[in-house]
């Protein structure tokens, strides 16, 4: 079962650090879905700068306002 956490309610300030400890949390082939407002590249962006290379990143633009992104810990 996979875990969907909507940060859509979220101050944007504390996303990134509640995204970090999720993942850091997963093991190895489990993942986990967040829905957000804001576009997630820069999320990405922090992953990629803190060298986590052990993830896959799947991102699509929902329905209205929201994007869905889904990370696997490789």
């Amino acid at each position: 079962m996979e875990t969907i956490i909507d940060f859509r309610s979220f101050d944007p300030a504390y996303m990134t650090g509640l995204i970090f400890s999720i993942f850091e949390g997963l093991n190895q082939g489990e993942s986990f879905r967040l829905i957000t407002r804001e576009n997630p590249n820069h999320i990405k962006s922090q992953f990629e700068q803190a060298k986590l290379d052990i993830f896959e990143w799947d991102v699509k633009k929902t329905a209205g306002d929201a994007w869905e992104v889904r990370i696997v810990k490789t």
